[in-house]
């Protein structure tokens, strides 16, 4: 498709335009739509997970994780919102049955970083925690509430030979499958991305994880997020040098890279649009402000301006023109501390 017709696309996209709505509830850290986008799920400082019915606005269920304040949540395959996965500040990886309600908890030495689960097996979810090499479990359901998780097969990514780590120090890994669960994308702090492709038997569980390929992001550059595309034909990395790059998935190549020419500011948080064809952008500071870019041109295509918070985090809706922001505001009232903030089409 020519550049022209492409810049046409994106410039019929439907785009967040005005602050319409905000959900109260707690301290939340973390954010996940279930598939369908009719649950929202919001890891709080004060060890729960609240999900909100996305359709009417109200808190439907909380969910006590025990253990520290949860970090990370994600949806098991085909994450319709009856199982949920958390990770805890307090080293609980634990698997809910959002049904009824119970959950088997996994225990490990070090807080848990990130959860993410594969997008083609219920079974298997990346645990990344503040020690030790990334992980790929694979689980079973169990009977019964609080009881020990069932982990049938552990695979941990391997690292270069001249890169022993310490599994005592924290490592600031950022791990993430990606959108067809083939392959997992991995950089440590230090900027080096590595390709992860995972083999699987017969039976479609995956066996072992080969390392394939690498890049070296420029001077080293701190990562702070990777993101994939709804479609998974691309992925963003955010990095601490104030660059926000978009890569090819398949060639591993920077077809873009977005930053604030005016402030410099650092990016907290960064997504894609629901067609990919926009990259949202919402920085670090005082002001709850995001910047939308065409991905075409690389051309800043709108601001949105919120209320006197930071930006906690970025969602976008799964299914509709819906963009989710976490604020992060201070104050007494804890169900006041943390609000989501719904942006929604002026235009109908």
């Amino acid at each position: 498709m020519h550049r022209s017709s492409l810049l046409k696309d994106s410039l019929k996209s439907e785009l967040p335009e005005r602050m319409d709505d905000y959900l109260e509830g707690g301290k939340a850290i973390c954010l996940r739509f279930n598939r369908h986008g009719n649950i929202l799920a919001a890891g709080t400082e004060e060890g729960e997970v609240m999900l909100w019915d996305f359709d009417t606005r109200s808190i439907a269920m909380h969910l006590d994780g025990r253990a520290g304040a949860i970090n990370s949540i994600t949806f098991p395959s085909p994450m319709t919102g009856e199982r949920l996965i958390s990770g805890s500040a307090g080293g609980c990886v634990r698997f809910w049955n959002v049904v009824e309600g119970t959950s088997s908890v996994l225990k490990l030495d070090s807080a848990v970083v990130r959860v993410e689960s594969s997008r083609i097996r219920a079974d298997e979810v990346l645990v990344t925690a503040a020690s030790g090499p990334p992980k790929l479990l694979i689980w079973e359901e169990t009977e019964g509430d609080n009881s020990p998780a069932k982990i049938s097969r552990t695979i941990a990514l391997e690292n270069d030979e001249d890169e022993a780590i310490d599994p005592k120090k924290k490592q600031d890994y950022v791990t993430v499958f990606s959108q067809l669960g083939a392959r997992v994308l991995s950089c440590r702090a230090h900027g080096l991305l590595r390709e992860f492709t995972l083999q699987r038997g017969e039976d479609g569980r995956a066996l072992a994880i080969d390392k394939t390929r690498k890049v070296d992001l420029p001077n080293r550059t701190v990562v702070k997020e990777i993101v994939f595309a709804q479609d998974g034909s691309r992925f963003l990395v955010n990095s601490a040098d104030r660059q926000i790059r978009v890569f090819d998935a398949e060639d591993l190549c920077v077809l873009a890279c977005f930053n604030d020419v005016v402030n410099r500011s650092q990016w907290r948080c960064a997504i894609f649009s629901g067609q990919g064809d926009h990259i949202l952008g919402g920085s670090t500071g005082a002001e709850h402000k995001l910047h939308i870019w065409r991905l075409v041109d690389g051309q800043l295509d709108k601001t949105l301006d919120g209320p006197k918070e930071g930006v906690g985090g970025l969602l976008w809706h799964p299914r509709r023109p819906v963009a989710v922001s976490l604020g992060t505001s201070t104050g007494d009232q804890a169900t006041s501390i943390c609000r989501v903030w719904l942006l929604t089409m002026a235009r109908a």
